[in-house]
């Protein structure tokens, strides 16, 4: 498991052995196998990996989205204010999804419902969790979309998802996360297929809700290290449905310790790679049934040993707050 501090900060959520699996064609997919990590008060903290590692996934199965069938979430526990999560009522974890932990999905001209207004959309939340009349509720959505940037936002209620453009789309979609302020946000790629000085604005909406709601911590999933370099505290890389590695962002930048780590920091230009061809992690991530029964990177990884491809490594604490999954790391221990 990760460390149990953050600075001395409280932990707010603590995911420990949590394994969910998909039934695909007679048999079972594991998405996510035995992932153990804490968030803590205040925290921005980041989860990396290629598309199928795992990070859509897991948080979806924290908030109890994962469909069912075909999915379902075989074990483990997610411990929220003391309160685990997996043994809620339908009902009382509904009290919770949206109020106190919130998500921006990934896609948001698929996540919004066509044929319903914006200002319905955004103000169901508020009705929802905090019984107040339409007309209050219609004051807070309006606040909440200036505060995410929707122009003349009092006469954009009335309007449908598809008169707004994608940027636009995304806005409502972290409006609607933030208008409870709740004390978990999780932001699933949220600046996917946005230019960057909108990327900018939307990460400085995300920090916005820490300033509003002391102890607020968000969960930023991407697979672009350059906005998680910007923004994040503290890192968790996944692969094959298993964290890989832990660290502070400075320690993932200067020091990665897991061969997938330093693939992915290859990848991207910094000023170490100035002017030479970026380097690609070879191959392609396998389908969820076909990952190696040993270490799930070793059919890509450029430091494979024979003990790679039949013994799965373990997630070992090399250092306070520094984790890492690799056979070739065992000594740091």
């Amino acid at each position: 498991m990760t460390s149990s501090t953050q600075d001395g900060a409280q932990k707010v959520l603590e995911v420990r052995n949590l394994h969910t699996c998909f039934d695909i064609e007679g048999e079972t997919a594991w998405a996510v196998a035995g992932v153990d990590f804490d968030v803590h008060a205040s925290e921005f903290l980041g989860i990396v990996g290629e598309s199928g590692s795992g990070k859509s996934v897991t948080a979806l199965s924290i908030l109890r989205l994962i469909p069912d069938p075909p999915g379902r979430i075989a074990q483990g526990s997610i411990l929220f204010q003391g309160r685990d999560l997996l043994k809620l009522s339908y009902a009382d974890m509904r009290k919770v999804r949206g109020r106190e932990i919130a998500m921006i999905f990934q896609e948001p001209m698929t996540s919004l419902n066509p044929v319903f207004t914006i200002g319905m959309q955004v103000t169901e939340m508020l009705r929802h969790h905090e019984r107040i009349s339409k007309e209050v509720a219609d004051e807070r959505a309006i606040e909440v979309l200036e505060r995410v940037g929707i122009p003349d936002a009092h006469k954009r209620m009335g309007d449908y998802p598809h008169q707004f453009s994608g940027g636009m789309r995304q806005r409502v979609m972290i409006a609607m996360a933030l208008v409870c302020d709740p004390a978990i946000l999780f932001a699933d790629e949220p600046t996917t297929a946005l230019d960057v000085t909108i990327q900018a604005q939307i990460l400085d909406l995300m920090k916005d809700l820490q300033a509003r709601r002391q102890g607020a911590a968000i969960v930023l999933i991407t697979h672009d290290l350059a906005v998680v370099a910007e923004t994040c505290q503290r890192v968790i890389v996944m692969y094959g449905g298993r964290i890989q590695e832990v660290a502070g962002i400075e320690q993932l930048f200067d020091q990665p310790l897991h061969p997938y780590t330093r693939g992915l920091l290859d990848s991207i230009p910094h000023e170490q790679n100035k002017g030479a061809p970026l380097r690609a992690i070879p191959g392609n991530v396998p389908g969820i049934l076909h990952f190696p029964s040993g270490c799930k990177f070793c059919s890509r990884c450029p430091d494979v040993f024979e003990r790679c491809k039949v013994e799965e490594p373990e997630l070992i604490e090399v250092r306070p707050g520094r984790m890492v999954r690799c056979h070739l790391t065992e000594d740091l221990a």
